[in-house]
């Protein structure tokens, strides 16, 4: 049987850290990690939330958590068209990454709002950036 390797690599990225794929410890054997020395598996390009909360792998940390990141992501397929409709999901995917990143950039830190018994739940703007007093 053919297969057909499909690898993506970051090499250098602006306003975003390197290692943008995630992957999933126990997922199953060679499943696009690099190595076929554990059953780690390509899940998905990291989103601005998964870049805060999943660290990047180091090779102290085998297995403790259940996913973690890389800067590159190795996968096999049967079929060049399977290959190809991939690739493009990844890349769109790492599009989309780059321009949440953006927006996120842009959003306010913080919005300081003083609570002084008059207002009710519907003259509160709530979003992640809202701090209450």
């Amino acid at each position: 049987m053919q297969a057909y390797s499909l690898l993506v690599e970051v090499y250098e990225a602006e306003g975003l850290p390197k290692e943008i794929f995630v992957f999933q410890v126990d997922a199953y054997p060679g499943a696009g990690d690099g190595t076929d020395s554990d059953s780690s598996g390509f899940v998905k390009v990291a989103s601005v939330v998964d870049l805060e909360e999943f660290p990047v792998r180091t090779a102290d940390m085998v297995n403790e958590i259940p996913y973690y990141r890389l800067s590159k992501v190795a996968l096999s397929f049967r079929d060049l068209t399977t290959l190809f409709e991939t690739k493009q999901l990844i890349y769109n995917d790492i599009n989309d990454l780059v321009r949440s990143k953006r927006v996120q950039d842009t959003v306010p830190v913080q919005e300081d709002i003083n609570f002084d018994g008059s207002k009710t739940s519907t003259d509160i703007p709530w979003d992640s950036g809202t701090v209450l007093k």
